[in-house]
């Protein structure tokens, strides 16, 4: 059965059958965030980094600074 979820993205009210948002046209994925790889936390899809995987900047910079 459907339900309503919140967009990550816009904030926006969508099926969660929907394969996009229809106010801001982000994809499904980016409709329940997504899940950064260093500390588990969900954020948007359109703020993380993508370097094998999505990222917040802030964790990016952490394990960047590691391997250097």
């Amino acid at each position: 059965m459907a339900h309503l979820l919140k967009c990550m993205e816009c904030g926006g009210m969508v099926s969660s059958e929907a394969h996009q948002c229809p106010q801001c046209k982000t994809d499904r994925e980016g409709i329940r965030g997504v899940e950064c790889k260093v500390c588990l936390g969900i954020l948007k899809k359109s703020e993380a980094t993508r370097h094998g995987g999505y990222l917040h900047d802030s964790c990016y910079q952490k394990v960047s600074r590691k391997i250097v």
